[in-house]
């Protein structure tokens, strides 16, 4: 985290996926519990070391044609829909993280008109150790084909 401060992290979005964090944590059906772990982890070295970012725990989603939308409301229905990357901590300035910056962008007109930021309650996902706001993201990136899906909580 200190790093990822010193270095320009934050504003290239480096990200640290929990795979790297604990090799026990490699496989799929364990990746909803250890970015859990992880982002209590990173919430507490973040408060011991007073940094002024928000701490964001991001699992990328599979995306399919046409988007379901907020297609699960259980942890047993989100663990199928998780893609290939496991989930990851990120740093964000307050008032510049995706769910911020993508309703800022929706509403601007900046991005296409399927776009999605929706809050979700954790408690629904029987995921109530994870704290903090839970967004669903859904949009389509000028850069590449097809829409993207993520799931994002911050504290």
């Amino acid at each position: 985290m200190l790093n990822i401060v010193e270095d320009g992290g934050i504003e290239r979005f480096d990200d640290l996926h929990v795979d790297k964090i604990d090799d026990d944590w490699k496989p799929r059906q364990k990746w909803i519990e250890a970015g859990a772990q992880s982002y209590r982890i990173a919430l507490g070295l973040r408060d011991e070391h007073e940094l002024p970012f928000v701490v964001s725990l991001g699992f990328s989603l599979e995306a399919c044609e046409p988007s379901p939308g907020l297609d699960f409301r259980t942890r047993e229905e989100l663990q199928p829909r998780l893609n290939h990357t496991p989930p990851s901590l990120y740093l964000f300035e307050r008032g510049k993280e995706p769910w911020v910056e993508m309703d800022r962008a929706i509403k601007d007109g900046a991005v296409a008109p399927d776009a999605l930021v929706q809050k979700i309650d954790w408690d629904l996902l029987d995921c109530s150790e994870l704290f903090g706001n839970c967004f669903y993201l859904e949009f389509t990136p000028s850069d590449a084909g097809g829409y993207r899906r993520s799931l994002f909580v911050g504290g």
